[in-house]
């Protein structure tokens, strides 16, 4: 007696990526490449949650993600999913219960006319707001991780050529993302004193310099000149 069997290959990349970035994640390998964003201290932050089927197609997934509750909050309606996707967040799914964490699940959506997803599919988005610096003096580039909780972050393909449910994630296939958090005073130094410390002062602009003079004439004669101009960030001190 024999039995065939086909299993889908692992080939699927879960990724975080910056807004709206285009670039992440790649089409081809190589894969595994961490993006990193930089912002402010109080401003928001969005990181999209994105997924390359590649070989795969795709009906489930579920995903957990992780942050520093220390330099992140979750903003008030955690993840938003993007409804042009094919996959849905299943009601009831989403967890944010647990401080530092964001768990949910999202099944092909039933209107969908395909069986599956493939592709690059952009599922949601996740808005932070930061709440401290990242960065010190000694280490300028110094940033927080989100990332996916390896052991609880999976996609799942029932195509017709594998079985159902197979688990598709590829070995290092879930990629996190680096915010780093300034606390703005370094920003706002810079634009008071602009470089080496001393303030930056734009030079007036002369509109107009006419001199009222005899067409010819004997010296000793007297000449007046007029001047006009404009300075945009102060006044014209001397002339």
């Amino acid at each position: 007696q024999q039995e065939t069997r086909t299993r889908a290959e692992a080939a699927t990349i879960l990724q975080l990526c910056p807004k709206d970035d285009n670039n992440c994640p790649p089409l081809s390998p190589p894969f595994g490449a961490v993006t990193s964003q930089t912002v402010q201290k109080g401003e928001e932050v969005a990181v999209d949650v994105k997924v390359n089927t590649q070989t795969n197609v795709l009906t489930a997934l579920n995903f957990v993600v992780k942050y520093e509750p220390e330099f992140l909050t979750l903003k008030e309606g955690g993840f938003e999913q993007n409804a042009t996707s094919g996959f849905v967040v299943i009601p009831g799914s989403e967890d944010t219960s647990e401080e530092g964490s964001l768990a949910v699940q999202m099944e092909i959506n039933a209107a969908n006319p395909t069986p599956g997803i493939s592709g690059v599919q952009k599922l949601g988005t996740i808005t932070f707001i930061t709440s401290e610096a990242t960065v010190t003096e000694g280490d300028p580039e110094k940033a927080t991780r989100v990332d996916f909780d390896q052991t609880l972050s999976d996609a799942r393909s029932s195509d017709s050529r594998s079985e159902a449910n197979e688990p598709v994630i590829i070995a290092g296939g879930l990629i996190g993302t680096d915010i780093i958090i300034t606390s703005g005073e370094e920003q706002a130094a810079e634009e008071d004193t602009g470089t080496g410390g001393i303030t930056e002062n734009k030079p007036p602009v002369c509109d107009s310099f006419t001199a009222d003079k005899e067409a010819s004439t004997s010296a000793p004669f007297a000449v007046t000149f007029t001047v006009e101009g404009s300075d945009s960030d102060g006044i014209v001190d001397k002339v």
